[in-house]
């Protein structure tokens, strides 16, 4: 935040603006951009724009993706979370993810579209985990006590800690980060406004 001192005011900084503003176009012939807008190429060559604050905004979910992601694939691979063709689901999303986060950092359609399609895959995936983990609890809990039933069940299947229930939450977490990164990006804007 600028701090006006004795010798500058606020009509002076606006005049200095001003002053910039026209410097710029007279130089280039075209009106500047302003200050909280940028222009990007997406990679068929157009432009797109959007606020400033909300381009740091969407790189900052983005960033956060790749850290849950990062982490949560490194705790799944140190927990041997790879015996079986469903634990690998979740590790085959993480790799993709990765990949897809990389691709839109340049923000192209076809990335943002394929990085929508997989964070509904990290959200599916997620729930679905939660129920094979419940089903294993659950399994389990039965072979330990037979007679098991009702809400002490209910709550030894939630509070187990291998595997723990609701860990596959995680991934819905993941996938509503992604989905709320693709949120009227805008290059799908321009897909909207052709």
């Amino acid at each position: 935040m600028f701090i006006a001192g004795p010798t500058r005011g606020a009509a002076a900084d606006t005049d200095l603006h001003h002053a910039t503003a026209a410097s710029c176009e007279s130089l280039t012939g075209e009106d500047p951009i302003e200050d909280d807008t940028f222009t990007e190429l997406t990679n068929d060559g157009g432009a797109l724009s959007e606020p400033g604050t909300m381009r740091m905004v969407r790189r900052a979910l983005l960033a956060l993706l790749v850290v849950f992601m990062l982490g949560t694939g490194t705790d799944l691979m140190l927990l041997d979370h790879h015996e079986g063709a469903w634990q690998l689901v979740p590790l085959a999303l993480l790799a993709a993810g990765l990949l897809v986060a990389a691709w839109s950092v340049r923000g192209g359609v076809g990335a943002v579209t394929t990085m929508r399609i997989l964070m509904v895959l990290f959200v599916a995936a997620g729930f679905m985990g939660i129920v094979l983990h419940s089903l294993g609890n659950r399994e389990f809990q039965l072979e330990m006590d037979p007679a098991a039933g009702g809400w002490p069940l209910f709550w030894k299947v939630v509070t187990a800690k291998s595997p723990p229930a609701l860990a596959p939450a995680s991934m819905i977490m993941m996938g509503l980060l992604g989905l709320i990164y693709t949120y009227q990006h805008p290059a799908l804007r321009r897909i909207a406004d052709r």
